[in-house]
């Protein structure tokens, strides 16, 4: 067991927490805080990322974290980047750099086309919809938009009296 190891057990121990306990806070996994205290170092992810989980570990423990990377240091952790950058001609496995792509300001081809076709083809369905109309195919296209009426006037026999007073 490494010093670094051994200091975060006991650490954790004093608290009287759990590896479960841990994960549930600092959403570290459990075989990655097994790991940190067993100084089984090449099981965790590489560089900055195993940094910074044993930053967040020991800070969640109330350790000082630069102590505690010096130790790691010391003790053989990896200190160098995630994924080494290849050099020029050789392969890499993954590579995040941009691409390199050109960038032009002019504006796509055939927008006003796209503009026109559009105002065709409504000026197309509005002279459709008008010659239905005015053709008589369609009788009263509005009428389905109309109230109905629920009462209809109907005449009565009796003749109104007016009177008029002075």
């Amino acid at each position: 067991m490494s010093e670094l190891g051994r200091l975060l057990r006991e650490a954790r121990e004093a608290k009287k927490l759990s590896l479960a306990d841990v994960e549930s806070v600092t959403r570290i996994r459990q075989k990655y805080l097994e790991a940190l205290e067993s100084g089984e170092y090449a099981s965790l992810p590489g560089g900055a990322v195993a940094r910074g989980l044993l930053r967040i570990y020991a800070t969640y423990l109330g350790l000082d974290s630069a102590t505690a990377l010096e130790m790691y240091k010391k003790e053989g952790g990896d200190i160098g980047a995630a994924v080494e950058i290849a050099e020029p001609g050789k392969p890499r496995l993954v590579d995040y750099r941009p691409l390199e792509v050109e960038l032009s300001d002019t504006a796509p081809r055939f927008t006003w086309l796209r503009w026109v076709v559009a105002l065709l083809l409504v000026a197309v369905a509005a002279a459709v919809i008008w010659w239905l109309t005015n053709s008589g195919v369609i009788k009263n296209p509005l009428a389905a938009f109309r109230p109905t009426p629920t009462h209809t006037a109907t005449a009565t026999a009796t003749p109104t009296v007016w009177r008029v007073t002075a």
